[in-house]
């Protein structure tokens, strides 16, 4: 009797550890529709650049820029997406998707739906490694906008974008 009762606590258990790699061995999802398009104003840019995109992707309920957070660190950090680009020129549209290197986040398909205010930040300035350096330039943050990345394909536009200076010359940022 003892013999039957440790083979059947045997196959339970051993069942139990079927289940459980079966269940770890389901891929986790690292693809998604979701992506952003920045483009650039024609009278913005006077000759090609190269730099670096970043996007960054405030909180609705919080009414700073999004770009004053980078720099920020942990888990709650607001979500950053960054793509190098090289000769940016005026009406110029760059892609950020799944391919950029994003921050904290482990893919963009991690992003959670919810309410986001995008703004863009194209870092130049190889010499000052500041949001606001001299040379830079950044949209206004984008109107509120939900994202459901698992829904399928959601894709915003940032018009314009204004050079960094002491006192910033702003322009209005649509999305669509």
């Amino acid at each position: 009797m003892r013999c039957r009762t440790t083979f059947a606590v045997s196959c339970l258990l051993a069942a139990l550890a079927a289940v459980g790699l079966a269940l770890a061995a389901e891929p986790e999802k690292t693809t998604t529709d979701l992506r952003f398009e920045v483009a650039v104003a024609k009278d913005l840019v006077k000759e090609a650049r190269d730099g670096r995109l970043l996007l960054v992707l405030g909180r609705d309920d919080d009414e700073s820029e999004p770009r004053k957070s980078i720099g920020d660190t942990g888990l709650k950090a607001p979500p950053l997406l960054g793509v190098d680009v090289q000769a940016l020129t005026a009406n110029s549209k760059i892609v950020v998707d799944q391919k950029a290197a994003i921050f904290p986040l482990a893919h963009l398909a991690k992003l959670p739906a919810g309410v986001y205010r995008a703004q863009a930040v194209f870092h130049a300035n190889r010499d000052l490694n500041l949001p606001d350096a001299p040379g830079n330039l950044y949209s206004d943050p984008s109107p509120s906008r939900s994202t459901r990345p698992a829904a399928g394909r959601s894709s915003w536009s940032c018009r314009t974008a204004s050079p960094t200076r002491s006192r910033p010359t702003r322009r209005s940022m649509s999305s669509t």
